[in-house]
């Protein structure tokens, strides 16, 4: 499958909080999460579906 980008303009979101929502629920659905901080302060998410 190829790579997908998909970019939100969200202001007074609260990304740590999104995150942990996020993360708590595809990793219940059998999806590996990463999320990672960006040189320029941005949160890049990656999610992989399991294998199975």
């Amino acid at each position: 499958m190829a790579n997908q980008t998909r970019s939100y303009q969200a202001p007074g979101l609260d990304i740590s909080e999104l995150i942990n929502a996020l993360e708590g629920w595809l990793t219940g659905q059998d999806f590996r999460f990463q999320a990672l901080q960006t040189e320029d302060g941005n949160t890049l998410v990656q999610i992989e579906q399991a294998a199975g």
